[in-house]
C-alpha cells in the first residue's frame, strides 16, 4: 500500500480561536497516513496589518515540512509584497505564493524536498474576502 498505515489513526487535534470579529475553528486528523502531513493557519489579525484576517489550510504531499513551513510564513510573504502595500490583494496573494516558494528552493533545508503541499486560503481585508488555492 505505499505509505500507509494498515489502519487509519483516527484521533482529532482540534482547536478554535475567535476576536469580536470571527470565530474558527480547526481539526486534524492523521488518517492513513504514517505521520501528520497537513497545517493549517488562523490568524484573526496579522501583525503587519490588524485590520487583516488569514485563514488557510495545507494538505502536504508526501511529508509534512512543506506544508508547515507554508503554514508558519506565507501570510509574511504576501503581506511584504509591493502589491499589497499598494492595496491590490489579488495581486499580492499570487505574489507571496511565487515569494514563499523561491524561499524554499534558497533554503538549504527545504530545497532537495520531495513532498509538497496544496493550499487553501482565505484573507479578509476592509471587509472583502479573497480566496486562492493551489
Amino acid at each position: 500500500m505505499g505509505q500507509t498505515l494498515t489502519e487509519p489513526v483516527t484521533n482529532k487535534d482540534s482547536s478554535s480561536v475567535q476576536n469580536p470579529l470571527y470565530k474558527v475553528g480547526a481539526s486534524c486528523m492523521q488518517g492513513w497516513r504514517i505521520t501528520m502531513e497537513d497545517a493549517h493557519s488562523h490568524i484573526l489579525s496579522l501583525p503587519d496589518d490588524p485590520g487583516t484576517a488569514f485563514f488557510a489550510v495545507y494538505d502536504g504531499h508526501g511529508g509534512s515540512k512543506i506544508a508547515q513551513f507554508a503554514g508558519k510564513h506565507l501570510h509574511k510573504y504576501i503581506v511584504k509584497t509591493r502589491e499589497f502595500k499598494e492595496g491590490n490583494i489579488t495581486e499580492a496573494l499570487k505574489k507571496g505564493f511565487m515569494d514563499l516558494d523561491a524561499a524554499m528552493l534558497d533554503d538549504d533545508a527545504l530545497k532537495d524536498e520531495l513532498a509538497g503541499t496544496t493550499a487553501i486560503c482565505i484573507l479578509i481585508k476592509d471587509n472583502i474576502l479573497y480566496c486562492v488555492s493551489v
